[in-house]
């Protein structure tokens, strides 16, 4: 394994302009955080870069970068490995899988798309440009496809797999049974859930997929939305095990779903440590679910006074009722959290 060096360096003599960057666009409200941590003198992970003899190329902590800059910190800790521009970027394409900020669909799509037109990745698999970028199978394929269709990417009927051995790919095709078998999974998964994951790891995993069509909508939909979100990773972790999840409530907010990280466990409403007695609940957490729930509300609202202006029927206003509902559970929310 090559050892990597670590380095303080001047935080303008990174290079940003390689097109290394893997998101869409920085969040300014992460940079202020890291703003404020740096100039706290709280430690931070060090970025990663590439130098190709002549240029230091950032490829992992541009809000991190520009966080200290912000903060006037003039110098940072990188962790370098040695490369060209290309292998930066093909590097760039998997940061963020499980760290700092979540990775919004946009930048995982915008990762697919250069991934699939670089070089290291011309002859590769869909389940190996997956892999690399941290996304469903799937995902990549209809990108593929679509790329290919519009011109953007020349098709090539020859990938290479793990194994080393070229595959053609245009006599590739499924067998009646696994089409009977896809076909049977997607009729007992709603189609609304079937969007909601369509852009994650589990799209293209038939054990998943299984695990997923065997339970009622309603935990479908609430499975999905948490593997989407990116709080789980599997079916299975959806749903509390109460042998080994069962955590009691939060003293603090009366919650009763845990979160674990580094530290150990954390209240998923409030961010209260386990075990802890009652304090103060996390202030900025709870003002940006407040922030949410009034938008949600805004949107609601709106959606309302747009079925109100259609002609009365019995799918209208049970489409209003519906809405109703929900604009009043979080009524209750913002009610329950002043």
């Amino acid at each position: 394994m090559t050892k990597l060096n670590t380095e303080m360096l001047r935080v303008d003599d990174l290079r940003l302009d390689g097109d290394t960057q893997p998101r869409v666009e920085l969040d300014t409200s992460i940079v202020h955080e890291y703003a404020e941590h740096y100039e706290a003198g709280k430690p931070m992970p060090p970025l990663a870069v590439f130098f190709d003899g002549t240029d230091h190329w950032l490829v992992d902590g541009f809000h991190r970068r520009f966080g200290a800059v912000e903060a006037k910190v003039e110098s940072l800790p990188c962790l370098i490995r040695n490369g060209t521009l290309e292998d930066a970027r093909w590097f760039s394409y998997a940061a963020n899988q499980r760290h700092g900020l979540r990775r919004s669909n946009e930048d995982k799509r915008k990762a697919v798309k250069a991934a699939l037109k670089h070089p290291s990745g011309a002859k590769m698999s869909d389940r190996q440009i997956a892999e690399h970028v941290g996304v469903s199978n799937d995902m990549v394929s209809r990108h593929r496809k679509a790329m290919e269709e519009g011109g953007a990417l020349s098709e090539n009927d020859s990938r290479t797999g793990k194994d080393g051995r070229t595959i053609n790919t245009a006599k590739i095709g499924k067998s009646k049974r696994t089409v009977e078998r896809d076909v049977a999974l997607a009729a007992n998964i709603p189609e609304d859930v079937q969007e909601t994951i369509a852009d994650t790891p589990i799209a293209n995993n038939k054990s998943e997929l299984a695990k997923l069509a065997s339970l009622p909508e309603d935990e479908q939909r609430d499975a999905a939305e948490q593997i989407a979100a990116g709080e789980v990773e599997s079916v299975d972790d959806s749903y509390e095990d109460e042998e080994a999840t069962d955590l009691g409530k939060c003293p603090n907010c009366n919650g009763t779903k845990w979160e674990e990280d580094e530290d150990g466990f954390s209240c998923k409403k409030c961010h209260h440590p386990w075990g802890e007695p009652a304090g103060d609940v996390d202030e900025k957490h709870v003002k940006n679910q407040r922030t949410s729930a009034v938008r949600y509300l805004e949107y609601a609202q709106r959606a309302i006074d747009d079925l109100n202006d259609l002609k009365s029927n019995p799918k209208r206003n049970e489409a209003i009722k519906h809405v109703q509902a929900a604009l009043q559970i979080v009524k209750d929310w913002l009610e329950s959290n002043k």
